[in-house]
C-alpha cells in the first residue's frame, strides 16, 4: 500500500518546520524516528528514483512508495529528500561556516 498523499504534506510540512530530526542511514539515504515508528527516505544513485518507507516499532515496513509507482506525490518525496538530506548533513550550516572561513582569509 503506498503513503498517502495527505501523509507525505504533513510529513514535507513538518520537516521544513525542522520538527522532523533526520540524520544519515547510508551514503544516500536518511531517517527520521517518531515515536516507535520510523520514516526512511533513499535516492538510487545518479537517478531520479526515491523510496520513502514507514515502518512500526518492530522495524516491518508497514507502508511504501517510490517516484515510479506514482506522479502526482513525487514532487513530495523528491522535496522530503532533499529537506532531509540537507538537515541530516547539515549543510546550511557548513556552507555558512566555510564562508565566514573564508571571509577571514
Amino acid at each position: 500500500m503506498a503513503v498517502s498523499k495527505e501523509l507525505l504534506k504533513v510529513i514535507l510540512q513538518r520537516t521544513q518546520e525542522n520538527k522532523i530530526d533526520w540524520s544519515p542511514l547510508s551514503s544516500g539515504g536518511f531517517v527520521a524516528r517518531i515515536g516507535g515508528s520510523s520514516i526512511a527516505i533513499d535516492q538510487m544513485a545518479g537517478a531520479k528514483f526515491y523510496s520513502l518507507r514507514i515502518t512500526n516499532e518492530k522495524n516491518m515496513v508497514i507502508e511504501s512508495i517510490s517516484t515510479l509507482e506514482e506522479s502526482d506525490p513525487e514532487q513530495y518525496v523528491a522535496a522530503i529528500y532533499e529537506l532531509a538530506r540537507r538537515q541530516a548533513l547539515k549543510i546550511d550550516e557548513t556552507i555558512l561556516s566555510l564562508k565566514s572561513a573564508l571571509d577571514n582569509l
